[in-house]
């Protein structure tokens, strides 16, 4: 029997998974990056930019990538196949918690097209010079044959003068 001024601390029983992990938070030794079907182990970079870097020097097609269109993912399994890309400012982290060996997948992303956006055409400037189209009022009016009001002169040279081109 344990002495009286010892107090006995019930002990918990944990059944299932731990919620804690059995190592302390460490980054692993090595990690694998993965680009285009080729895998290379290396030892975690301390940032997320040495990680970039350390990307380009293993992989010869990332040489002439910009660094801003070059991203890390992993690939999770939990809820089907998708891959998540690892952030900047998370990349700490999540190196921390990879498991030894971990698959990081790197990815190109699309160049932005920072062109400006279209300019419109000017509108010309109306010159007065131009003639305007003629209204309804302005049209001038050719007497008909049928008209009561005008001469027989009048209509003989006005009907020379219509069907002149041909040849009457």
């Amino acid at each position: 029997m344990p002495p009286n001024n010892q107090l006995l601390v019930p002990q918990k029983v944990v059944v299932g998974t731990s919620i804690y992990s059995s190592r302390p938070s460490m980054t692993p030794d090595l990690i694998t990056f993965q680009y285009e079907g080729s895998c290379v182990f290396v030892t975690p970079a301390q940032s997320y930019q040495d990680a970039i870097n350390l990307a380009r020097k293993e992989f010869d097609g990332l040489c002439d990538i910009p660094s801003s269109r070059i991203a890390l993912s992993l690939e999770d399994n939990s809820n089907g196949r998708r891959q998540i890309r690892i952030s900047e400012g998370a990349w700490t982290a999540v190196a921390s918690k990879l498991p030894r060996g971990a698959i990081i997948t790197i990815v190109i992303r699309p160049e932005v097209d920072i062109k400006p956006p279209p300019q419109y055409l000017e509108v010309p400037e109306r010159n007065h010079s131009v003639p305007r189209s003629r209204s309804h009022n302005d049209i001038r009016r050719i007497p008909s044959n049928s008209s009561s009001h005008s001469s027989k002169s009048t209509k003989s040279a006005s009907s020379k003068a219509r069907f002149s081109f041909l040849g009457f």
